[in-house]
């Protein structure tokens, strides 16, 4: 489901895309020339999710679609796949980077997941990052250096923060344990803030330095299950948070 509003929230006009058994949509970002770009997951073959990359027009009409994974086992089979876009940005070149979660969630443990497609939504290079343990990647940003800075979560360690290259070349992962990174920005120091939950139910905020070691990290929440899902950094050097 994509929709567009006014300034005021009014809905202007929405738009549904129907794959075979989609997953749903994930994120959407604007593109330069007015239309929008949306990952998120589409059932392959074998009833498991594939990255689902579609680009629209201005008004939400499809101009093309793209699906990313399709392990093959060697015989014809794809009983494991496990593939999903979680975050898409446009990039400078007019392309797309994604990341999202890969891997053979059964036979070996998935991954987070780079992809970096051309304009046309091919895929250029695909990268994955080892962490110990069952892991995704949920947000990905563009850095001041022209790489990229990914936040999501590890099953053992729990929130992960990995910057890499232009090329996706992992420079340095960090983790903090428990939870889930759902965003993060660079900041104007250099340095990171994410957001998530710190999987004890309560919404966490974590500052980091420019590589990415811990300067300080609060929490916030009741009786109730709480995480953020959006952060950014504000003009007078705090941060504004979304979530629930």
């Amino acid at each position: 489901l994509l929709v567009k509003t006014d300034s005021l929230g009014t809905v202007e006009w929405n738009q549904t895309f129907d794959g075979s058994g989609n997953y749903g949509g994930e994120s959407v970002q604007q593109t330069t020339d007015g239309g929008y770009i949306i990952t998120g997951g589409i059932t392959n073959d074998a009833g498991n999710p594939d990255i689902w990359l579609i680009k629209t027009d201005s008004v939400g009409d499809t101009l093309w679609t793209k699906t990313i994974g399709e392990y093959d086992d060697g015989h014809g089979n794809m009983p494991f796949d496990k593939d999903y876009g979680k975050c898409v940005k446009q990039t400078a070149d007019g392309g797309y980077i994604i990341t999202g979660q890969s891997g053979l969630n059964v036979v070996s443990e998935a991954t987070v997941c780079l992809i970096k497609t051309d304009a046309q939504g091919d895929t250029l290079w695909t990268k994955n990052y080892s962490v110990p343990g069952e892991s995704a990647g949920n947000y990905v940003e563009l850095t001041s250096d022209g790489g990229y800075i990914i936040t999501g979560w590890n099953v053992w360690n729990g929130i992960i923060l990995i910057k890499t290259d232009s090329n996706g070349n992992e420079q340095w992962n960090k983790t903090f344990g428990g939870g889930s990174g759902t965003s993060v920005q660079q900041t104007t120091d250099g340095g990171y803030i994410i957001t998530g939950n710190n999987g004890f139910g309560n919404l966490v905020i974590i500052k980091t330095d420019s590589n990415g070691n811990e300067l300080w990290s609060s929490q916030y929440g009741g009786s109730n299950a709480d995480e953020g899902y959006s952060i950014k950094e504000t003009s007078d050097g705090g941060y504004i948070v979304a979530g629930d």
